[in-house]
């Protein structure tokens, strides 16, 4: 499964909403590390509400807010928006961020160079378009991306009712090269798409044939613990409200019987 490109079910290919929850948590730790001078970076620790707008479409440029709602020696909260066109893609209302030292998990001075290219988006955006028009024509390279498994074992689906599965965290996934350099830890967005992609295998088993569901609500995201390589990772999702057109879900994932990741209420749409 690919971890980036998702087949929406009017707009076709487009980017998987988790993957702008991660842009979005990217854009508020770069913001944590520069006002801390690269001495602090955020760790997310909670969402308490997320909404799901229009498809992000693999030809759209998305616009990034990440606004401080409170600040504390320990922790940061966030209320951060991604759109298009002046259309909401993703909406969060209080991003909770945990403050730890940089270099625990990278080296600070990497980190501040990657932060000076970033700064040279408009120089490098130019450079690049100069090397398109040099390209010779012909077909689009298209983007190499790896292989992504929500779950490797898929234990039980109850259809209407609940779905179990498996996940093992090996540190040969490629996420690992760069999450993080001196803490390889898997990226809290990853364990939610696991829970997401096991809810829509069960509900496309309880619903009437042919449905599509899409994500439209998250409320409470919370992340417990790390999960890191060696870890299993069990994932839980059990139906909360279920009809045609419309259902909610409750997923947890554990380790050693210990909460890792939890969402308290997902709300899907669906449509044929």
């Amino acid at each position: 499964l690919d971890p980036v490109i998702e087949q929406h079910p009017t707009a076709g290919p487009a980017l998987a909403p988790t993957l702008v929850i991660e842009s979005l948590a990217q854009t508020s730790a770069w913001l944590i590390m520069a006002t801390t001078d690269f001495a602090q970076r955020g760790v997310l620790a909670g969402l308490r509400d997320i909404e799901f707008g229009r498809p992000a479409g693999l030809a759209d440029r998305l616009a990034l807010v990440s606004e401080v709602a409170s600040w504390s020696d320990a922790a940061v909260v966030f209320n951060v928006e991604a759109s298009c066109g002046g259309e909401r893609v993703v909406r969060i209302d209080s991003a909770l961020c945990f403050l730890i030292p940089c270099e625990k998990l990278e080296d600070p001075a990497l980190v501040r160079h990657h932060y000076d290219l970033l700064c040279q988006g408009d120089a490098l955006e130019e450079r690049a378009a100069r090397a398109r028009a040099a390209a010779p024509a012909g077909p689009p390279e298209q983007p190499r991306l790896s292989e992504w498994i929500p779950y490797d074992v898929l234990l039980e689906v109850v259809p209407g009712t609940e779905a179990k599965a498996l996940k093992s965290i090996a540190m040969t996934d490629p996420v690992f090269a760069t999450h993080f350099p001196r803490f390889a830890v898997m990226p809290a967005v990853l364990l939610m798409q696991s829970l997401l992609h096991l809810a829509g295998s069960l509900l496309a088993q309880s619903a009437p044939p042919g449905a599509s569901w899409q994500a439209k609500q998250i409320q409470a995201a919370r992340f417990r613990q790390y999960v890191c390589p060696g870890d299993e990772l069990a994932l839980h999702v059990s139906v909360l409200n279920l009809s045609e057109t419309e259902a909610s879900v409750a997923a947890v994932g554990e380790v050693s019987g210990k909460t890792a990741v939890s969402l308290r209420q997902v709300f899907f749409v669906g449509q044929r």
